[in-house]
């Protein structure tokens, strides 16, 4: 994916909401539907992955409100005497 005009259509997508977690606002135009019209053969599973993989979970965390909660959601159940 380190196609410059790929890149610069998903900065372009990025720029259009405050928020990361709002790009997610319709079924038919979720991310994974924005990434697959600019780039044939995008693989959700695959590709989502390993861009998770090389840009780890800090960022989201930091940009995302809702996935952040979630975060420190799941970690005080890993914590929880009930999980243990």
């Amino acid at each position: 994916m380190d196609d410059p005009k790929f890149i610069e259509n998903v900065e372009t997508i990025i720029k259009e909401y405050p928020n990361p977690e709002e790009i997610n606002d319709n079924p038919q135009t979720a991310p994974s539907k924005r990434l697959l019209k600019i780039k044939s053969g995008y693989d959700k599973i695959f590709h989502g992955n390993m861009i998770a993989l090389d840009n780890g979970i800090e960022l989201p965390i930091e940009k995302c409100p809702h996935f952040s909660a979630w975060v420190r959601w799941m970690k005080s159940l890993v914590h929880s005497p009930t999980f243990t």
